[in-house]
């Protein structure tokens, strides 16, 4: 495990180089130059952790070193959980390991009452000419034309401007828009959210692999709407999971996947 997911190449399989560059990240969140103070609680640090004294988590064996200042937290807490899937997306995107409770006093939104999808992508997009073999149907059919009345949303190609498309379709379906349509535009070309070469980072989600990776998440929302009541809890439980599984694996486009994990209630329930 330690070769698997803690021990970098600098590190030589020497835990004394981890505790040392671990020791080094809690400092940096100092956010001022070391003195001699600080150089003694380091070392103290450092010799905590490499004797076991201080048990640190995986994650932060894993991602800890003087660049710990500047990177997101969600990567060194790990696991979260959150109410919405949106928020749990987001949670994702940031780097935490994500997992939920589908007990159907918590699953509040009903995903058969989520508004019609349409999608838009700008025929000089990088994804276009993949978009066909990324989601096994044609542009066509995919990109099919919004009706006027659509609600019209631009994703903003970040981790916010994911997360908050998500919501939005989350909102309605709360809301119970059955009947109106989203017309979500993935055109947006933004900065690379990490290097496709940091392979520890579950928020890696390039520009280039986002695009593709959503509008097959999206399309697990245009599933066809139950014709009747019957079974309606299991159809709900079904879809939350689904919602969640089709945002975790746009989540980790570019990057190694992280555990998600679920609780259900016995059926029947």
């Amino acid at each position: 495990m330690a070769r698997r997911t803690v021990f970098r190449p600098d590190d030589q399989e020497d835990f004394g180089r981890v505790a040392e560059r671990v020791a080094a990240g809690n400092m940096a969140l100092l956010g001022r130059a070391e003195g001699p103070a600080e150089r003694l609680e380091r070392s103290r640090l450092r010799n905590a952790i490499a004797t076991g004294a201080l048990l640190t988590s995986g994650r932060h064996l894993q991602h800890g070193d003087p660049l710990q200042a500047g990177r997101n937290m969600e990567v060194f807490t790990n696991c979260a959980t959150a109410i919405a899937s949106f928020a749990k997306f987001y949670l994702l995107l940031n780097g935490a390991g994500v997992g939920r409770a589908y007990d159907d006093a918590l699953m509040a939104v009903d995903w058969t009452r989520a508004p019609r999808l349409y999608f838009r992508l700008d025929s000089t997009h990088p994804d276009f000419p993949d978009l066909a073999a990324a989601c096994g149907e044609p542009p066509a059919l995919l990109l099919a034309t919004a009706p006027d009345n659509a609600v019209m949303h631009r994703i903003a190609d970040s981790r916010e401007g994911w997360a908050a498309a998500a919501e939005l379709v989350e909102s309605m379906a709360f809301a119970g828009a059955a009947e109106a349509a989203v017309a979500l535009d993935f055109s947006a070309k933004g900065r690379a959210l990490c290097s496709p070469s940091s392979k520890s980072r579950s928020s890696c989600w390039t520009s280039a692999t986002s695009s593709r990776a959503a509008t097959a998440c999206a399309r697990s929302w245009l599933a066809r709407r139950p014709k009747s009541d019957k079974g309606r809890w299991l159809i709900g439980l079904s879809r939350s999971v689904s919602a969640d599984k089709a945002t975790a694996a746009s989540g980790i486009a570019g990057s190694p996947a992280r555990r998600h994990g679920m609780t259900v209630p016995p059926l029947p329930h």
